[in-house]
């Protein structure tokens, strides 16, 4: 292959380019309408292109949101997304050098996490990410079985939207949730106005929750109908592509408002946490089929010490740790929670458990258990003990999840 350059994008020009080559990476052919709003979008954030011969082969896009820890704490991660190469070009280096290129940026900018969403499984591995958070596909539950059980009445209403207010609300929304879900992302204006483009709104309802209080809207569903009538019987189905809620109450009574559509026999909910409480809110619980599991993030720790003092804690405990990274490398760190925070800083003591960098990823936000990895021969116990009491260090108040694919 001639010589690969890797660079940042500048200009409407490139950044189109980058939309359709992107595209063609992934057998999509874009419109021309399409790839001027990606452009548009594309200008708020960090583009870089891979060309050989003057010719993109390979694209990749970042940008540093703020990643929810447990504990209700936040950090600056860097956000990997549209990493493509064009099927001629693949199995030759052009994907590592756009990741080494997003990576190193990072490490210059001292962020210490790194996120993706993978469209392989095998991909990021090797590139020091791991599993972080698994979801689930869809809940479904048919609204003839959706009474829920005594005790979860919601006194709150439930309204519909128009767009520009929904560009005003729905932030705010998801802002005030963020601190509550663990392996969240903040979200950009741009990607708000986005999502909420009348072009992608033409078929959708966006339902808010407002407490009985009268206090700022705590929850929403963006919702599709599809109707469905068989010898004039409906049976219609409703499936939220969105739906984010910051109080139990905005939960239940967005679930309640969905199954109560007139006319609908089904309500799917797609890409929800493992632990949606809808299931225990239905007096019948085995009618939400859930499933199947996805995995859906993959984070690196670029700064591991960092990474680990930034989150908060539910237990109190030390723990030394060798980890291990792709590169052959390996650093050993004091781990010392008390109160919900922690110290984590390098040191020269005997390690207590030793693991790889995929492992420790796996484990950050409380989505893998130790114990769990460690029984998978993932990580190894070197101290008696060190693996249990990492164990309760890492797990987190709730699963983690991200409300939204990137």
């Amino acid at each position: 292959m001639s010589s690969l350059e890797v660079r940042t994008l500048s200009g409407r020009d490139e950044l189109q380019e980058l939309a359709i080559t992107q595209g063609h990476a992934f057998g999509i052919f874009r419109s021309d309408d399409d790839v001027d709003e990606r452009a548009e979008l594309l200008a708020h954030v960090t583009c870089r292109g891979a060309f050989v011969d003057r010719r993109m082969v390979g694209t990749a896009v970042d940008w540093e949101p703020r990643l929810s820890l447990p504990g209700g704490r936040q950090l600056t991660a860097v956000a990997l997304s549209m990493i493509g190469v064009l099927p001629t070009h693949r199995r030759r280096g052009v994907m590592r050098a756009l990741l080494d290129a997003q990576i190193a940026g990072a490490r210059e900018q001292g962020i210490a996490v790194a996120a993706l969403t993978a469209s392989e499984a095998t991909i990021y591995g090797r590139f020091g990410f791991g599993q972080s958070t698994v979801q689930l596909g869809a809940v479904e539950v048919d609204t003839v079985h959706g009474a829920f059980a005594e005790g979860h009445a919601d006194r709150g209403t439930v309204r519909l939207l128009e767009l520009d207010e929904a560009l005003a609300v729905l932030p705010a929304v998801h802002e005030r949730s963020l601190p509550l879900m663990p392996g969240d992302l903040s979200r950009v204006p741009e990607a708000w106005e986005y999502d909420l483009s009348p072009k992608r709104s033409q078929r959708r309802f966006i339902a808010v929750h407002e407490p009985a209080d009268g206090g700022p809207a705590d929850g929403y569903a963006i919702y599709s109908l599809e109707r469905r009538w068989q010898d004039s019987v409906s049976g219609h189905l409703v499936e939220t592509e969105d739906m984010v809620w910051a109080t139990p109450e905005a939960h239940a009574g967005l679930w309640r408002y969905l199954l109560d559509i007139d006319l609908v026999s089904t309500v799917r909910a797609i890409d929800r946490p493992l632990d949606d409480p809808i299931r225990l809110l239905l007096r019948d619980n085995r009618r939400a089929r859930m499933g199947p599991l996805q995995d859906i993030m993959w984070l690196r720790l670029l700064d591991p010490a960092v990474a680990l003092a930034g989150r908060g804690y539910s237990a109190d405990g030390d723990v030394v740790l060798e980890v291990h990274d792709v590169d052959g490398g390996s650093r050993r760190l004091a781990l010392t929670a008390s109160a919900g925070q922690a110290r984590c800083e390098p040191t020269g003591s005997p390690p207590h458990v030793k693991l790889g960098e995929q492992a420790l990823a796996a484990a950050f936000l409380g989505g893998y258990r130790v114990n769990h990895l460690h029984r998978a021969g993932l990580i190894e116990e070197l101290r008696r003990g060190a693996v249990d009491r990492l164990d309760a260090l890492l797990q987190g108040e709730r699963e983690p999840w991200c409300s939204a694919g990137f």
